[in-house]
């Protein structure tokens, strides 16, 4: 009977056990997480419909329906409802937030952190264009479990004292990079805001939330939920659009 080398037994073995798995694709950096959820969950370009309901304890309180505009830094809101709303318009024009109230024909400069329409959304959830835009990566990104599930969480610190919130914590999926929660901090730590991302699902060969849902955590039982239906990712919108003159006609 042949006497088989030490080799040739470590190779039986290889063969026996069948190819070798792939190694694991290494984790993604706070850097690239950030231009994901910036550059392909919400798109540069895009336009969608937001149906906004603001809860109080358990009951609807406030309902707007929205149609949203996106173009690079210019982001524009029409409202459609309640009829008493149409014609209201918001406009973030790439440095400053805008109201147009059609019933008065008045346009009024927004605050960063003012609430929008009296929602537990501030005006830059709402007009906000991206996170690297207004937040700066607060270290590297952390592996972190919460209630049993693996997610990644980015730390972020405001790069202005305007913005609405000091400090935000996005947490993520590992293997999607897909945005599953953010909280809302204060300098001081203390939690203001989190938001939850559901339903989500493939909209132009990208991840896409259609709820997300806002918990003012400083008031019990109020949440503001934003359902997204009708999202194109290539919409057809000139710079034009997304100036006062345009906000007022």
């Amino acid at each position: 009977m042949p006497i088989l080398t030490p080799l040739l037994v470590g190779l039986a073995a290889m063969l026996a056990a069948g190819p070798a798995p792939a190694p694991a694709a290494p984790p993604a950096t706070a850097e690239e997480i950030v231009e994901y959820v910036d550059n392909r969950v919400f798109s540069q370009s895009m336009s969608y419909r937001i149906r906004m309901t603001s809860f109080r304890g358990g009951r609807a309180h406030r309902q707007y329906g929205m149609q949203v505009y996106k173009r690079g830094p210019m982001l524009r809101i029409d409202f459609q409802d309640p009829a008493v709303e149409r014609g209201r318009r918001v406009l973030n024009d790439g440095r400053d937030l805008w109201m147009f109230l059609a019933r008065t024909s008045r346009t009024i400069r927004l605050a960063n952190r003012q609430s929008f329409m009296g929602t537990d959304a501030s005006n830059q959830d709402l007009l906000r264009i991206s996170l690297a835009r207004d937040y700066q990566i607060d270290g590297a990104a952390q592996p972190r479990t919460v209630d049993g599930r693996a997610m990644t969480l980015v730390r972020l610190r405001a790069k202005d004292a305007a913005t609405s919130y000091d400090r935000i914590d996005l947490y993520v999926d590992p293997a999607s990079k897909v945005p599953l929660v953010q909280e809302f901090l204060t300098v001081s730590g203390r939690a203001v805001k989190r938001v939850r991302y559901d339903r989500v699902g493939d909209v132009g060969g990208a991840p896409f939330p259609a709820r997300v849902t806002i918990e003012n955590l400083l008031v019990r039982g109020a949440e503001t939920v934003l359902e997204y239906d009708r999202v194109d990712r290539s919409p057809d919108l000139t710079a034009a659009f997304f100036t006062l003159a345009a906000l007022r006609r």
